[in-house]
């Protein structure tokens, strides 16, 4: 859980820091494709070394129940929100 939870929010963070002072959704989500690229690597590799039972036993890693994915989520994105609150308020 720990180590999700860490690769979780770096990959927010990652989407959060495309602009130092503007929001993200002002410089626009999804307007740069390679971000989206990485991201979307990072999260499958991921995924991979959970679900699939070869690196499962590589990396000593379990599949995670439902719940512990919202939790992880939960965690992840109070960093994201946090960044872009920050953001907005620095600009005032």
């Amino acid at each position: 859980v720990a180590f999700t939870s860490i690769v979780m929010f770096e990959l927010f963070q990652a989407i959060s820091c495309r602009s130092i002072r503007r929001s993200v959704f002002c410089v626009g989500v999804f307007a740069n494709k390679w971000l989206w690229v990485a991201v979307s690597s990072s999260l499958a590799l991921q995924l991979a070394i959970m679900y699939i039972p070869f690196l499962q036993g590589i990396f000593r890693m379990s599949a995670l129940s439902a719940g512990e994915w919202a939790v992880i989520v939960a965690v992840a994105l109070s960093g994201f929100v946090y960044l872009e609150v920050h953001k907005v308020l620095a600009r005032k």
